[in-house]
């Protein structure tokens, strides 16, 4: 299936928050668990990870911090602040919106898997 670049852009930053909200990740850990959530149709490049946590920290939604793997290999983790968590909730109202809207209106046409 075909996803538009506008709607993975207009999607990814609940997309984010609501991982972030799960469990604290790295920025190739989001990219990964986004494309397995979507079944392989939702595709982000790490340089679009990228740019959305550097938005996110800015806002004060995420914070990060540093962290040795095996001893030598440093990552940057991310994980969700109170604000975040608010943000998300704020994120999701249209989503929920559009996802009703849709379905009242075509209840046969969206795949619930």
């Amino acid at each position: 299936m075909y996803v538009p670049k506008e709607l993975m852009a207009a999607s990814i930053v609940p997309l984010v928050l609501s991982l972030l909200s799960r469990q604290e990740a790295y920025g190739y850990d989001l990219v990964r668990k986004i494309r397995e959530a979507s079944g392989g149709h939702l595709k982000c490049r790490d340089g679009m990870i990228y740019q959305v946590l550097h938005r996110l920290k800015k806002r004060g939604w995420v914070r990060s911090k540093r962290t040795l793997v095996k001893g030598t290999v440093e990552r940057i983790y991310y994980y969700l602040t109170p604000a975040g968590a608010r943000a998300l909730n704020e994120q999701l109202k249209p989503w929920a919106c559009v996802y009703l809207t849709l379905k009242r209106i075509n209840p046969k046409g969206l795949a619930e898997d």
